[in-house]
């Protein structure tokens, strides 16, 4: 077997077996570290607007009382449709939610972005968790930022 090709399947199995095994870890670490996740879940076309489905978990390891989110929804042209709070109301700890929410007079494919501009509300024993373990994403196609 030549040089060249003896380290191509070196290289090739130790990453069959290195890169499975980094991410693993990253997906151990993620799973013990603290976070509060909210993800746009889903984007459905209602007769007069777009019915937007969050989901949140908690996994701060405290309950959150109340949560609100300040939003701006961008369109897909960039330029700012509207600022909203999503009032995302308790999210105990270590149980997820589903929280819906309408925007009206506008279409779903016609939203780019859902920028969270902050945290209007955060009342939890740790106060400043909210910020701190918020994570963001998306399973449509508008983006979701913050």
């Amino acid at each position: 077997m030549n040089t060249k090709i003896f380290k191509q399947v070196a290289v090739a199995t130790v990453m069959t077996f290195v890169v499975p095994a980094i991410t693993a870890g990253e997906d151990a670490r993620d799973a013990t570290s603290p976070s509060l996740l909210v993800e746009l879940n889903r984007a459905q076309d209602q007769a007069n607007g777009c019915l937007l489905s969050l989901y949140a978990a908690n996994q701060t390891g405290v309950d959150i009382k109340a949560l609100v989110l300040e939003a701006v929804l961008i369109n897909t042209e960039g330029q700012v449709d509207r600022l909203t709070l999503f009032n995302l109301g308790q999210l105990p700890d270590g149980r997820p939610r589903v929280r819906q929410f309408e925007i009206s007079e506008i279409a779903c494919s016609n939203l780019g972005m859902m920028l969270i501009n902050g945290i209007a509300t955060c009342e939890a024993e740790d106060t400043g968790i909210c910020e701190r373990e918020l994570r963001m994403r998306s399973r449509e196609d508008i983006e979701v930022a913050g």
